[in-house]
């Protein structure tokens, strides 16, 4: 099964108010003058690099899709259409308007997380992947 994942404008927007009221308390707390450049500076690089991650900046390192395989296993499929390597579901977070997948290569490579928002997915394969995630069982179906 594979799903595909869109831009979320929910953590887009939660990505922008939540630095938004870190630039804020950092111009509050009437720091030195350097060190209230060097924490301004930061924190923008930090909504920079987020916003990239999540495909709104250079899109490079954007998931677009996911594809669900038999066996707890499943890839992912970047903005370039390339699958990364095979991972295997180690551990998932169901919340209400969020899912956190915590995918474990299967050879070498680095430990991924993935956060799929509710925005980011139509309501069948939303239905579909949370269905499938709460119970352990359907992953090997």
């Amino acid at each position: 099964m594979q799903i595909a994942l869109h831009r979320s404008y929910g953590l887009l927007s939660f990505i922008l108010i939540s630095h938004m009221a870190a630039i804020s308390l950092v111009i509050m707390s009437r720091l030195d003058n350097v060190l209230l450049l060097i924490l301004l500076l930061l924190i923008v690089t930090s909504a920079l690099h987020y916003c990239r991650h999540y495909g709104w900046l250079g899109r490079g390192l954007a998931v677009t899709a996911i594809r669900l395989e038999a066996g707890e296993r499943c890839s992912l499929i970047d903005f370039n259409d390339q699958e990364q390597g095979g991972y295997r579901l180690s551990q998932c977070v169901l919340l209400g308007p969020l899912l956190i997948l915590y995918l474990k290569p299967v050879g070498r490579g680095r430990v991924r997380s993935l956060v799929i928002p509710r925005d980011a997915l139509d309501s069948q394969h939303w239905r579909q992947l949370q269905i499938r995630l709460r119970d352990p069982e359907t992953w090997a179906k």
